[in-house]
């Protein structure tokens, strides 16, 4: 059981661009008694998280898929990694989970639970 949020554009600096493909998704679920994080911008991401406050907490364990993503460069996927293991801040009114680092923010509306 999860809740899943996506979104199709980044913030950095103030400046709102749309993110290529289908853009990014996150899915937070329990498994196994831990908390878990799964996110997709091409390839898929999976690690343990924990909520301090304000703070998501990634666990530095993150394992990846490694496939080639055609118009999304490594670098924009390693990018993406770290931004997730830089204890983001959060903040969710509901429907619209906004997460954010340094200038670069994501604001993501929940499309599901599963």
């Amino acid at each position: 059981m999860g809740a899943i949020f996506a979104t199709e554009e980044v913030t950095v600096g103030g400046e709102t661009t749309a993110l290529p493909e289908d853009g990014l998704r996150v899915k937070f679920f329990r498994f196994e008694g831990k908390d878990r994080i799964r996110w997709t911008y091409c390839n898929d991401n999976l690690g343990r998280f924990e909520v301090d406050g304000g703070t998501l907490r990634v666990d530095g364990g993150v394992t990846s898929t490694l496939m080639g993503c055609g118009d999304i460069p490594a670098a924009d996927q390693n990018e993406m990694t770290r931004f997730f293991l830089s204890d983001p801040e959060w903040s969710y009114d509901g429907t619209q989970l906004t997460i954010e680092s340094g200038s670069t923010s994501y604001v993501l509306e929940e499309t599901g639970r599963d």
